[in-house]
């Protein structure tokens, strides 16, 4: 753990020297870049970020590879991947929402290889998933994309499930976050699959 979320020159090293066996996600530039928040999210909910040489001169990539890492940057390469440790990378430095061009299947899928992957271990394993995409779209009072983002993150979930179910010794645990924003459903339709909903502060 870190004091805060953004010294990521910490919390990447901790990817290189816990030795942990899977990760996929975004963010590659963050193993060999300091990435520093330089302005408020875009209107599509990304940071705006500044790349500067990180301060230990440490090339992660370089130490993982070392280390045996499948290291791979692009996700028709890493959803290939059957065996061994992987550090999979599907965008340079943020993943982008569902509005703005992420494909539906790539979390759910992303799940289901590491549960493959890890499930290799006869001693067992733990994974931890997590999407900060309906955090985003709650920030950005977008309704829409926030009911697209939950309903992905539930099909990823429900692969998890799929495997619990099949396997019969795995606990599945899930947990919300803290709230964004003050959201309140204030009307719907489910036969119309409308929503709607209110913030208290942006």
């Amino acid at each position: 753990h870190t004091k805060s979320r953004m010294l990521t020159d910490a919390i990447t090293a901790q990817y290189v020297d816990t030795e942990i066996d899977v990760f996929i996600g975004a963010g590659e530039d963050f193993f060999t870049n300091t990435v520093k928040y330089s302005g408020a999210p875009t209107s599509a909910g990304t940071p705006q970020m500044t790349i500067v040489p990180r301060e230990d001169n440490r090339d992660l990539l370089v130490e993982l590879r070392q280390k045996g890492y499948q290291v791979l940057s692009a996700w028709d390469d890493i959803k290939q991947v059957k065996s061994g440790k992987l550090a999979g990378f599907t965008e340079k430095l943020q993943q982008p929402n569902l509005l703005n061009g992420r494909d539906v299947n790539m979390f759910p899928d992303e799940v289901s290889l590491a549960l493959s992957l890890l499930s290799q271990n006869d001693k067992g394993f733990f994974l931890m998933m997590s999407s900060m995409f309906p955090d985003r779209a709650s920030h950005n009072g977008n309704i829409d994309l926030l009911c697209q983002e939950v309903t992905n993150l539930d099909t990823a979930i429900g692969r998890a499930m799929d495997f619990a179910d099949e396997h019969g010794d795995t606990l599945v645990l899930v947990a919300g976050s803290p709230e964004a924003s003050g959201m309140t459903l204030t009307d719907g339709d489910i036969a119309n699959g409308k929503v709607e909903a209110k913030w208290t502060m942006p």
